[in-house]
């Protein structure tokens, strides 16, 4: 494990200090944006990645159990890399291990199907407060991230507030709209209140 350089510089003189940390004082966080994961044939995503890991922490390999059913490339510090699933599994799942350069390592199983990836869940926001000609992003968590369905966005109330295709929310005039996001056959609706 090599400990990680902390490098510091002075604002008004402008020099510099640098300090090792070891490796103890250097707190391993790893969070994926999933604990394991199911994608179709040919299927390549760059939606499953570190989701959050110590300041100062970087990622350093993702390693597959098989090769020849799912490729990794792409592995960059900040957490992200690229999959491609190239053959099914059957009953047998790819073992694919995340390193940090803390050392702190996981392991996800991985399933490889002929069938395209369903969505399960769809968790959004529950309540949306915007003034008048405010906007406001919904972000959804969908489940798994590797689902192909596509991603509506529906308002019971255009005259009150609006929603693009990016999920971008245009608050109109004062009142209640219902916003319903949906992935295949799962749904999730964000109530949105526009005030003066």
């Amino acid at each position: 494990m090599s400990p990680a350089t902390q490098t510091r510089t002075c604002s008004s003189c402008g020099a510099s200090e640098s300090q090792t940390l070891s490796g103890s004082q250097l707190a391993p966080v790893l969070k994926l944006t999933a604990n394991k994961l199911t994608m179709k044939k040919g299927q390549t995503t760059t939606k499953f990645k570190v989701e959050e890991m110590a300041a100062g922490d970087s990622l350093v390999s993702v390693n597959s159990s098989d090769k020849k059913t799912l490729k990794v490339s792409n592995v960059k510090p900040n957490g992200t890399f690229r999959l491609k699933a190239l053959k099914e599994t059957g009953k047998k799942k790819v073992k694919l291990t995340i390193t940090l350069a803390s050392g702190a390592t996981k392991t996800v199983k991985v399933t490889v199907q002929s069938a395209a990836v369903k969505t399960t869940k769809v968790k959004a926001e529950k309540k949306l407060t915007l003034k008048a000609k405010e906007k406001a992003d919904l972000k959804p968590v969908i489940t798994p991230v590797t689902s192909q369905d596509k991603l509506n966005y529906k308002s019971s109330n255009t005259k009150v507030a609006t929603v693009n295709a990016k999920g971008v929310v245009t608050a109109k005039k004062p009142g209640k709209a219902k916003i319903t996001i949906q992935s295949g056959g799962k749904k999730a609706t964000c109530a949105v209140a526009v005030t003066k």
